[in-house]
């Protein structure tokens, strides 16, 4: 039961189970923030303008645009 980040309710913890875009320039940006399969994600808060999202990751925020959280598919953290 996967579902894209930008989906993710806020104030749960998610784990990373895969990607939409698996060009080389989605897969840097992702590396760049050390988000990979099993990576837990912490969704903070949504901005209501643009739909960007405030994730955390090992206490770290970082904030996503709406196209890159799509592109994200997540599963509930247990």
């Amino acid at each position: 039961d996967k579902i894209t980040l930008s989906q993710a309710a806020t104030d749960q913890t998610f784990i990373c189970v895969g990607v939409i875009d698996s060009s080389s320039d989605f897969l840097k940006y992702l590396d760049k923030y050390n988000i990979g399969i099993g990576t837990e994600i912490k969704v903070v808060e949504r901005e209501e303008f643009d739909q960007s999202i405030t994730i955390e990751i090992k206490g770290m925020p970082v904030v996503m645009s709406k196209i890159i959280s799509t592109n994200i598919y997540v599963k509930n953290y247990i």
